[in-house]
């Protein structure tokens, strides 16, 4: 994570991983040592190499020197002795990746367990149970799709919900709004359903009375959504609200949305949270950070790459009045070095921390945030990266 102002950038350490598990207590020094089982059948694997870095590399990115390496036994043991101060150990089955690490909390030793050697052992015992992850992809892998973009947006709506208060309406036939509304639809616990500009979809309306939808919020404006839309919405399900957010363009849009859903955060007593920043001219790194947005009730801001627009200054103003973090996804093609020196000036505290999520294409970029948040995630949405409405 980064801390930047206009006088000045510094690099601090900030737990970004989020698989590290300690393999020593501070100013101590460790022997690691485990036994490595296959997941499904629970028998010992042979040949997984395991690494082990240490915490500043590991936090600050760089893994291109591990501390420690060594491959597991016939028996599926391994040991790295003498591991100094703390770090991670990630467990591999190839170069790869066929088989990811997790040997961190809550995927293999219980967080108890795998902390508590910490304050008073020198050997710790870090055991690692691996999936087959070309196995376990082809086992949960199936298709929500319709015969156009709208019918898969209530194929989705289908398989998540048996029934919700809310249903959030935008725009199928571009990508910002519906997008930007990602947070606010799982703030409410509510689908996002498409629609063109001038008229319903057929299927619709069948949807909304399925999921006994009373409340309505239509993102984005009369050029997005007509007001036609909306009065057909309104006169076949009458709802007991009927709402739209929209601003002058969908940087507005975006900022009014954001701001929404940190009214609702701060209602529910929820903790300040950070929030995306994302370029509003194409659709892949905003798609990208919408799973997470939704789930986590984050806000995207939408921004130009080479300058933050006045309506999302504005929108950040007030939301680093509770937390000056920003989650920048995309290189700084993407999202420039100015938007960071924008974000430090339009911050109430006259600063911000970010931190960035990047790759060498938007494809390595979605991998990225999927890594960051691989402890969170148990099953992962696939979409194809060419267009935006059937990963929504």
């Amino acid at each position: 994570m980064h801390h930047r102002t206009r006088a000045a950038l510094s690099l601090f350490v900030a737990v970004a991983i989020a698989v590290a598990v300690p393999v020593s207590a501070i100013g101590m020094v460790a022997d690691i040592k485990g036994t490595v089982y296959d997941a499904d059948t629970l028998d010992p694997m042979q040949d997984v190499r395991i690494r082990a870095w240490s915490a500043e590399d590991a936090w600050g990115g760089d893994l291109s020197a591990p501390v420690g390496e060594t491959l597991t036994e016939a028996d599926g043991t391994y040991l790295l002795p003498s591991m100094p101060d703390e770090g991670i150990v990630y467990a591999y089955i190839d170069e790869t990746g066929t088989y990811r690490d997790v040997t961190a909390a809550n995927r293999g030793l219980p967080p108890e367990e795998a902390f508590s050697w910490q304050a008073t052992v020198s050997t710790a015992t870090i055991d690692a149970y691996l999936y087959d992850l070309h196995s376990l992809v082809a086992n949960r892998t199936y298709r929500l799709g319709g015969a156009t973009r709208y019918q898969t947006a209530i194929k989705i709506s289908e398989n998540n919900f048996a029934r919700s208060d809310w249903a959030i309406i935008a725009s199928g036939a571009s990508f910002p709004d519906a997008l930007a509304a990602a947070p606010l639809a799982g703030a409410l616990q509510a689908p996002v359903l498409l629609t063109p500009r001038g008229y319903l979809p057929a299927g619709l309306i069948d949807e909304l009375m399925r999921l006994k939808v009373t409340n309505i919020i239509v993102v984005g404006g009369t050029g997005a959504v007509s007001d036609a839309v909306s009065d057909e919405l309104r006169i076949s399900m009458g709802p007991s609200t009927m709402d739209r957010i929209a601003g002058a363009d969908r940087y507005a849009t975006a900022a009014l949305v954001a701001l929404e859903v940190s009214k609702m955060n701060q209602a529910d007593g929820l903790e300040p949270r950070v929030t995306f920043v994302c370029r509003g001219d194409a659709f892949p790194d905003a798609l990208a950070a919408s799973p997470f947005a939704y789930a986590h009730r984050i806000p995207i801001l939408l921004t130009r790459s080479a300058a933050l627009p006045a309506s999302s200054a504005g929108a950040w103003f007030e939301l680093s009045t509770m937390n000056d973090t920003a989650y920048l996804v995309g290189g700084t093609g993407a999202v420039s070095k100015d938007v960071i020196l924008d974000l430090a000036d339009a911050s109430a505290t006259g600063q911000v921390e970010y931190m960035r999520f990047a790759g060498a294409d938007r494809y390595a970029t979605a991998v990225d945030l999927v890594t960051a948040w691989s402890d969170v995630y148990d099953m992962i949405g696939l979409a194809t990266g060419q267009s935006f409405p059937d990963a929504l």
